[in-house]
């Protein structure tokens, strides 16, 4: 599993600033619903900052 993590993560630094700004607009009007999910698989971001953190603490 934290391998998973850990490619996932290296993807999500890849991404442009443009998909982050739009992600970033994404997570704060509501965050992960199932329709965003499969609509924007090339912007998501797992796990978010916040529930890293939880997990790593």
């Amino acid at each position: 599993m934290q391998m998973l993590d850990m490619l996932l993560a290296v993807r999500a630094q890849r991404l442009s600033q443009s998909n982050q700004r739009e992600l970033e607009t994404w997570e704060n009007e509501g965050g992960y619903t199932a329709p965003q999910v499969a609509a924007k698989p090339s912007v998501l971001r797992w796990p978010p900052r916040k529930k890293l953190r939880l997990r790593l603490a």
